[in-house]
């Protein structure tokens, strides 16, 4: 009964909401902190790997450089720098299977396509026995003549065509052999009685 009231809140602008799709939690922020830590970490390794081996190629390339400036009979050999001499013919051996597995997909990939031109040839192309051709004048080329396109007659056609074409021609030739015989025969029954009145002539002459 004694206690005082508390005084109401001040008023003033509401507090902004930081659970947007776009703000970040505290979590999430902290989250993101490590992962730039780590990258930046890695980065940095990775720079530190890169001047390493950037240092280790520089001085290689002065120990050859030096090496060549040596007379020829103190110079070392080129082999003698090689620290892992299986490293080459292994690396050699792993572009050489890269180098086969290129050409091989190459090689499919090449059939494939020859394959689909194949088909594309024999639906369009094989049953058609003259395209159509136009040709335009130089100076009207509104003026031009163009040929028919025109298909292939069936195999089983053709081979009746032929057929029908060799017999007539074997009739043909039965005809004609047939209408040359009888001529000759009575060519040759008239030189025979050209003959006889030649013999009778000589009868009378006797």
């Amino acid at each position: 009964a004694g206690a005082e009231a508390l005084p109401p809140p001040p008023e003033g602008p509401a507090a902004a909401d930081v659970s947007g799709p776009r703000e970040y939690t505290i979590e999430e922020a902290k989250q993101k902190a490590e992962r730039d830590a780590l990258l930046a970490a890695a980065e940095a390794k990775k720079l530190s790997v890169k001047e390493y081996l950037a240092h280790i190629r520089a001085e290689f390339e002065a120990l050859l450089a030096e090496n060549e400036a040596r007379p020829e009979a103190e110079r070392l050999p080129r082999s003698e720098f090689e620290i892992d001499p299986g490293l080459r013919e292994m690396v050699e051996e792993e572009t050489r299977a890269r180098e086969e597995a290129a050409r091989l997909e190459l090689a499919w990939e090449t059939e494939k396509r020859r394959l689909a031109l194949a088909k594309l040839r024999a639906h369009f192309l094989d049953g058609v026995a003259q395209d159509r051709v136009v040709l335009r004048a130089l100076r009207n080329t509104e003026t031009y003549v163009t040929t028919f396109r025109t298909a292939k007659l069936p195999q089983a056609l053709l081979d009746e065509l032929r057929e029908a074409r060799a017999a007539r021609d074997a009739t043909a030739a039965a005809h004609a052999d047939a209408s040359g015989s009888p001529s000759s025969g009575a060519t040759a029954n008239g030189g025979g009685g050209d003959g006889a009145a030649a013999t009778g002539g000589g009868g009378a002459s006797g």
